[in-house]
């Protein structure tokens, strides 16, 4: 034995004593504590403590495991699993692989010595070396370690200073007592002296490397959490020191922080006992490296102002991970230019706020560094717990730079049923802000009363919205205000449940730009376009929810020129009363309107209705789908101009001319076929509300009817026309009407 132990730990002479040579423990033990901490033993697994082992049960029976770090060492050791998975339990069957066991001094005497085990407290002392440091030298007396006998390598009382104070010695077991592997006493002056000159050199080499800041400024001091790091005197070479914890190692706190030459101003430094100061050097900081738990329990607004504060002093970004965090203030920043706020996903990162007035309150003053919001979930226990996201930027006649990104988020009651935002996205004076996939909703199926917009721009300039999910609101977006430039663009995604859609009414006429790709399901008004110019609205799906029977349009065009309007469907299914206009055109000029298809049609009204001031506007290929047989395509009301141009025009039926009317109004079916009912001779002298290119048909239902030729007649012959009953004539109208064919 004692051959084979000396050739693995070699041996050493020290004055006329050849014993085992001596090693520091970490030396020995290093690199089993390796293989323990990163590997896997036979198809087994490793834990740090009994208590992680209890806590994972999902192995089968007979699996094997090792514990190897618990606190308490008679815990360390290899276990057993029994039972199925996910029940039984881990019983401890045999020590741990290591054959070196550590004795460490507690108390006791130079001869009757106390000691603890490490990393285990051995079930079968045999085939093992055991390591002891003595905190004294023995007197030669009956030697012992926790009532053990000691014996020497001649199985007799170990002479005085066999022990020597603060040196290793290597002992094993011999049935029942401690033999040594040393034969004779040591030289203990001998050691000593040797001890004293290497604790010498070591010294001086120690002072040479403090005094050189290149040795050490690439060394990284590690420490458990900041209490311990500011509790700690930092050598002084040292420039980085790296926190495994903010309150307990692995809590998500982890960071690395560089020394800096004095106090930074911000909340992401501490000072450690040495006097240094100390700077986070994390390239994206996050919440709990400043003391937030993310647990959906505490609250941690006091965290989430330390980490944005720092971010902007930094110009980093704050990564919110995935976790919940409670906040009981709104979040304000009076100068958010170059936030950038990114989770990890609005399934996983919540922002929960649970006062009443909450949210996200933004202003940035430096265009060139609009703020970032993505992938977070902003949710309120409130019921109407103010506006979730609000930017707001300086109000600026120019801007040429990237805009506001908002990007990925969910905004909505915790409780949706209950809790609401009063309004979810805010912008203000945003120049080409982007608003990208947002999941906006009030609350549950109410559309008024409670959420009032889930979109609200105001004064901005030329807004990309863009595969929205908006639901349960009074509106779904809104632009107000003074546009600088260009209007809004919305594209793709949907609008559900509410009573107005979009609503784009700036105070001011500018180019609308363009909303398409959308479906929206709205109680009062799906599109309602004011003062826009040059934009486009095209391929939807508008429809009229039956969460009221109000009155409906689809698309409501007021004070707006030169504008597409086309390949939109529009529908009023599941309601039986109202008036429902598909397109509404109002004081609206020099537009194109194509290719609308109306179908599920209830209620009165019409697909295409042209009011006071509607002119130039060319309307054509207006059909009527599926459940849509008596909805009028085109009509009239009020004055609109008389250049309006319609073609491709779906006749709706039959209509009555007004019996005995000397100038019957055909304004409310622009391409329809009318017959006339008069019970005595009736001289039409004009046809009432004719647009300019409308065409009609007349059934003359009786022989009593004359249209005379005139001002607002030109027939064929150029004289009047009485025709029979069961007579026909066709007309168009261009400045006034012209006869196109008879029957008769």
């Amino acid at each position: 034995m004692g051959t084979t132990i000396g050739e693995f730990l070699g041996n050493e002479i020290v004055g006329s004593t050849r014993s085992l040579k001596r090693f520091p423990v970490e030396q020995v033990l290093g690199g089993l504590e390796a293989i323990a901490s990163g590997a896997q033993l036979g198809g087994g697994v490793i834990f740090v403590t009994k208590g992680q082992a209890d806590s994972h049960l999902a192995y089968g029976a007979q699996q094997l495991a090792l514990v190897v770090q618990d606190a308490d060492p008679v815990k360390n050791g290899m276990y057993q699993k029994s039972g199925a998975s996910g029940t039984g339990s881990w019983g401890r069957v045999a020590d741990l692989p290591y054959e070196i066991v550590q004795l460490t001094v507690t108390g006791g005497t130079a001869d009757a010595i106390a000691a603890s085990f490490s990393p285990q407290v051995p079930s079968t002392r045999s085939g093992k070396i055991y390591l002891i440091v003595p905190a004294d030298n023995n007197t030669g007396a009956a030697l012992s370690i926790n009532g053990i006998a000691v014996k020497n390598a001649l199985n007799s009382t170990p002479a005085a200073d066999t022990f020597v104070s603060g040196v290793t010695t290597s002992m094993i077991w011999a049935g029942d007592h401690y033999q040594l592997l040393t034969s004779l006493p040591a030289d203990t002056a001998g050691v000593v002296a040797d001890a004293v000159a290497a604790r010498d050199a070591a010294s001086g080499y120690a002072t040479a490397a403090a005094s050189s800041a290149s040795a050490l400024g690439n060394q990284v001091h590690q420490y458990d959490t900041l209490a311990l790091a500011t509790a700690a005197a930092v050598p002084g070479g040292v420039d980085l020191v790296r926190l495994l914890g903010y309150g307990a190692a692995g809590d998500g706190g982890e960071a690395l922080y560089r020394k800096v030459g004095s106090e930074p101003s911000h909340a992401g430094k501490f000072q450690s006992a040495d006097g240094a100061w100390w700077e986070t050097a994390e390239p994206k900081l996050r919440p709990k490296q400043f003391g937030a738990a993310g647990d959906g329990a505490t609250i941690d607004t006091g965290a989430f102002n330390d980490v944005i504060t720092t971010a902007l002093a930094l110009r980093r970004p704050v990564l919110g991970d995935g976790s919940r965090y409670f906040l009981d203030e709104k979040l304000v920043v009076a100068d958010a230019s170059g936030l950038v706020l990114e989770g990890d996903g609005t399934s996983v990162t919540w922002l929960i706020w649970t006062n009443a007035d909450g949210g996200i309150d933004l202003t940035y003053n430096d265009f060139t560094s609009a703020p970032v919001i993505k992938g977070v979930s902003l949710f309120t226990t409130a019921e109407g717990g103010g506006t979730a996201l609000k930017i707001t930027a300086p109000d600026s006649s120019s801007v040429q730079h990237k805009g506001v990104l908002i990007e990925d988020i969910v905004c909505r009651g915790l409780d949706f049923t209950i809790h609401y935002w009063t309004k979810g996205i805010h912008l203000v004076n945003c120049w080409y802000a982007n608003i990208v996939r947002p999941a906006i909703k009030g609350k549950n199926s109410v559309i008024t009363g409670a959420m009032t917009h889930c979109i609200h721009m105001v004064d901005c300039q030329a807004p990309q919205v863009r595969d929205v999910v908006l639901y349960h609101a009074n509106l779904g977006v809104q632009a107000t205000g003074n546009i600088h430039g260009e209007g809004v663009n919305i594209s793709g995604g949907e609008i559900v449940g509410v009573s107005t859609g979009i609503d784009w009414s700036p105070t001011n006429f500018k180019p609308g730009i363009t909303i398409h790709d959308m479906h929206i399901n709205a109680a009062a008004l799906c599109i309602k376009m004011t003062r826009g110019g040059q934009f486009s609205l095209h391929d939807m799906l508008l429809y009229k929810t039956d969460v009221n029977q109000t009155d409906w349009i689809g698309i409501h065009l007021d004070t707006c020129a030169g504008y597409e309007v086309h390949s939109i469907m529009l529908a009023t299914p599941n309601v039986t009363v109202g008036t429902n206009n598909g397109i509404l055109i109002a004081s609206s000029t020099s537009g194109h309107i194509h290719d609308i298809t109306g179908e599920l049609w209830n209620g009165s009204g019409a697909l295409v209705l042209l009011a006071d001031g509607a002119s130039g506007n060319k309307i054509g290929h207006i059909i009527r789908g599926r459940g849509a047989d008596n909805l009028t395509p085109v009509s009239t009301i009020g004055s609109p101009g008389k250049d309006n141009v319609f073609y491709g025009i779906e006749p709706r039926g039959v209509n009555g001319l007004a019996a005995l009317s000397t100038t019957p109004s055909v304004g409310n079916d622009v391409s329809g076929v009318w017959k006339t009912q008069n019970a005595s001779a009736t001289t039409i002298v004009t046809f009432s509300d004719g647009q300019d290119g409308q065409r009609i048909e007349i059934h003359f239902n009786d022989a009593n009817t004359t249209i005379q030729q005139g001002t607002f007649f030109q027939l064929k012959g150029s004289t009047d026309a009485t025709p029979p009953n069961g007579g026909i004539m066709g007309f168009i109208f261009r400045d006034l009407w012209r006869e196109t064919y008879r029957n008769f």
